[in-house]
């Protein structure tokens, strides 16, 4: 899956905080497999997460968890438009 989080002009700063209280909860997260922020080169104020999730139940378990809840509820001003979810099925490549 990938997540394209839009950001309000001078967000990003507030936004990598809340993500960075998040992912220490997700790296305990046994399905979550791999979960990366990433900053458009283009523009400062576009982030994405990649995730790699174990199976359909690793990732509706990350999404129920109070981390998540907590995540969504400290980013909500932080927004700039609506995030975009984007899934996807891994085919092959490095790391599979």
């Amino acid at each position: 899956m990938i997540a394209k989080l839009p950001l309000k002009e001078g967000a990003r700063e507030a936004f990598l905080a809340a993500f960075e209280a998040m992912n220490s909860q997700v790296a305990q997260e046994a399905g979550t497999e791999i979960y990366i922020l990433h900053f458009d080169r283009k523009d400062d104020n576009v982030a994405y997460i990649y995730e790699l999730y174990r199976d359909v139940d690793s990732l509706r378990h990350h999404g129920g968890t109070d981390a998540m809840k907590d995540f969504q509820g400290e980013i909500g001003d932080l927004l700039g438009g609506l995030p975009e979810l984007i899934s996807l099925t891994p085919a092959t490549g490095k790391g599979l």
